[in-house]
């Protein structure tokens, strides 16, 4: 898609992103957020998990990859659902779409609701996050 977010209309799709949760990915975001505990808790029941929160943000980095924010652009807020828990190793698939578009006094104010499931389809999380774009 790579279109300027503030040009979406409501109700528009994003293009479908998938990524792979490998360990490399998720070695950098345990690394970037400095948490020394994820290490621990991801190899619980002998499993090698990713934290929740790296699979948010390694689909929103894939989804913000097809489109463009421009300077000034306020990532205000988000929330996510998280639906099972992911191994690493897992590639996981994410569809966007912008559900609400409006304007206040200089912004626009967008949100942009998001899934992610895995190979077979299964939901592993749902969620919104809420832009603001100086117009």
């Amino acid at each position: 898609m790579n279109k300027a977010i503030e040009a979406l209309e409501k109700g528009e799709q994003f293009s479908a992103v998938s990524f792979v949760l490998d360990d490399v990915a998720v070695a950098g975001y345990v690394e970037a957020v400095e948490d020394e505990a994820l290490p621990r808790l991801a190899q619980a029941e002998g499993k090698a998990w990713v934290p929740p929160m790296a699979v948010a943000a390694l689909a929103l980095r894939s989804l913000m990859e097809e489109t463009v924010l421009p300077a000034g652009a306020i990532h205000a807020s988000q929330e996510f659902e998280f639906l099972r828990p992911v191994e690493v190793g897992e590639r996981i698939a994410c569809r966007a779409r912008l559900g609400h578009r409006s304007q206040r006094g200089g912004w626009w104010v967008l949100v942009v609701e998001i899934e992610g499931a895995d190979e077979s389809g299964q939901a592993v999380l749902a969620g919104r996050l809420t832009v603001m774009v100086p117009r």
